[in-house]
């Protein structure tokens, strides 16, 4: 080949990598895109998740909020007539309408006493009738007042810690969400700077041939 003149390809490529070389460059050029690509949408989807899980989250301790409101109104509501219930039975008995050495405590709806337990809340009635079984008004060896027993357990206690459960849980998603997703950012950087790495590598050798 006489000086100056261009070389066959044949004959560049022969002082050059080989051609299976090039054919690895472009396989992992393709195989670094797609995983990139792959990269990015798992961190998208997870980015999703973790908006999900927050609003969620915060749902949850709203309505948890609002339970707890309803269980302290409740709670108010029996402690105020559990009291008004033990100062009309005190009145009873000054005033011999009932005895309670007679037997176990029956609520007479022709006293003040008996109406008032006629007016208990449903959730607390379990509670006050495990409480006037053991005859508190003539024995100081039970629970003082129905609020002590296990029998008292309102819906909306119950609500409150399943919902404050629910936040936490979710909460804790979130946080899981956003770990996954900065691995998955973690793993697109890898795969865009190899991506850059084969093609800058590809371009090398093309500029290799054609010299």
């Amino acid at each position: 080949m006489s000086e100056g003149s261009i070389p066959l390809p044949d004959e560049a490529h022969s002082g050059n990598r080989p051609a299976w070389v090039e054919m690895v460059a472009t396989v992992l050029i393709a195989v670094a895109a797609i995983l990139t690509a792959w990269a990015a949408l798992q961190h998208a989807r997870w980015s999703g998740t973790q908006a999900t899980e927050f609003r969620l989250a915060a749902s949850a301790g709203t309505q948890a909020t609002q339970a707890s409101t309803i269980a302290g109104m409740d709670r108010i509501v029996d402690v105020g007539v559990f009291l008004q219930w033990l100062q009309a039975v005190r009145d009873d008995i000054d005033a011999g309408l009932a005895n309670p050495g007679a037997g176990a405590y029956v609520a007479n709806p022709q006293t003040l006493s008996g109406l008032i337990s006629n007016r208990f809340r449903d959730e607390f009635r379990p509670a006050f009738d495990a409480w006037i079984a053991t005859r508190p008004l003539l024995s100081t060896n039970g629970a003082t007042t129905p609020f002590e027993l296990p029998q008292y357990a309102p819906a909306a206690d119950k609500a409150v810690l399943q919902l404050n459960q629910a936040a936490e849980d979710h909460g804790n998603a979130a946080q899981d969400a956003i770990h996954r997703g900065e691995q998955y950012v973690l793993l697109t950087t890898l795969f865009a700077v190899a991506l850059v790495l084969g093609a800058s590598a590809a371009s090398y050798g093309a500029s290799r041939v054609v010299c």
